[in-house]
């Protein structure tokens, strides 16, 4: 069975269009039920969603906390526990996320079904997600602004085969349930709370899966169409979700840091950023005199993202998560050892500092110079003192 997982708040908005395309679902052979979280809604999308009951295999599902992500992980507990088991192999049975203002392709989740059991290898598959425009964009917003930032919606020229994680949407993907059966769920600091449009909890998760060794499928013949509406297309929209998307950026890169050496920073800002930041100031103040207006939108965008991350990067240093310490006495390379390092590997996947603090042996540095290799800090202490 294919378990449809999706949250709203204050959705009514998108829902009657997203709903009656789920009613038009081509009806996937092993089944499929939908599950809606709403996230404390008070427009009246509950009343909205019951109008559907009779209609589709429907449970709604109140969160009373505020969070898409927590809203989330309250879908998968239910799911988890009110799961058909019947199949030959239940471990292989998809969750598929979408999003509330995502009207799906008649044939979306039949689609996703067939791809995943034509690849049993991947256990992460994403769709298309397009462009529903509730009016004629403006011609800055639809050839110069990033859309898969500011809308998420995916390249158009993504072709079907393997996929890096940071190219899977939120409002159509489908993982097995193996993924959640080994303890995986989303990151309930990230994400939407509400009207703020924090973004990356999905790349989040991705990053920690591609980590972990689960593959990713791009598969575009399963598609949605997010419905973007007039007020999102305004100039003031786009530049809060370039802001909140840079931050989202600084979270992944201090959770999950590029290969290479760390580059230099002021107030935990890379020097770089700090500089391409005054580049876009130049850049708008030469749009402006030149009176091209969506040169000016654009340097406005790009400096609304980096403001952003530059935020987010002088507000970790106190959001930095606490650094933990693994240590031994053996002398020597034997489980232990590499048990510590794999633990240490855990803890960096998870966004977690750690540090390996050993007593030098035979062949230590070549073993540390591996795991230094992925950003583990492996010291050669002599630890004597510290377990007396």
């Amino acid at each position: 069975m294919l378990t449809v997982l999706m949250t709203t708040y204050n959705g009514a908005r998108t829902l009657p269009k997203v709903l009656q395309a789920y009613c038009r679902l081509a009806q996937p052979g092993q089944g499929w039920r939908l599950v809606i979280v709403d996230d404390g809604s008070d427009d009246g999308s509950a009343a909205l969603i019951a109008q559907f009951r009779h209609r589709l295999p429907l449970t709604c599902l109140r969160e009373g906390r505020r969070g898409k992500h927590a809203a989330l992980n309250t879908g998968l507990a239910w799911a988890l526990a009110n799961a058909d088991l019947s199949n030959a192999d239940p471990g292989h049975a998809l969750f598929v996320f979408a999003d509330d203002d995502a009207a799906p392709d008649p044939h979306w989740l039949a689609r996703l079904a067939a791809c995943a059991a034509a690849h049993p290898d991947y256990a992460v598959f994403g769709g298309a997600v397009a462009a529903d425009w509730a009016a004629a964009p403006p011609p800055w917003l639809r050839d110069l602004v990033p859309l898969d930032l500011s809308f998420g919606i995916t390249p158009p020229a993504l072709a079907d085969g393997p996929v890096l994680p940071d190219l899977v949407r939120g409002a159509n993907m489908a993982l097995r349930r193996a993924v959640f059966a080994a303890g995986h769920r989303f990151d309930e600091s990230a994400g939407a709370k509400g009207r703020r449009h924090a973004t990356g909890g999905v790349t989040m998760l991705m990053r920690r899966l591609h980590q972990a060794g689960y593959l990713a499928w791009f598969c575009p013949a399963a598609r949605v169409d997010r419905c973007i509406g007039a007020q999102q297309m305004r100039l003031p929209f786009v530049l809060r979700r370039a802001y909140h998307c840079g931050r989202a950026k600084c979270r992944l890169d201090l959770a999950h840091p590029p290969p290479g050496p760390d580059p230099a920073t002021v107030w935990r800002v890379p020097r770089w950023m700090l500089r391409s930041l005054l580049g876009e100031y130049a850049g708008a103040l030469r749009a402006l005199a030149a009176r091209e207006p969506g040169q000016l939108s654009l340097r406005r965008w790009e400096i609304a993202y980096l403001r952003g991350y530059c935020r987010q990067a002088w507000l970790s240093r106190r959001e930095r998560a606490p650094k933990v310490l693994i240590t031994s006495y053996s002398g020597e390379l034997g489980g232990m050892e590499l048990r510590m390092g794999q633990e240490a590997r855990l803890l960096a996947a998870s966004g977690y500092r750690s540090e390996l603090a050993l007593r030098p042996f035979p062949g230590f540095e070549a073993w540390a110079a591996g795991l230094r290799s992925e950003r583990v800090a492996v010291l050669p202490k002599i630890v004597r003192d510290a377990v007396r």
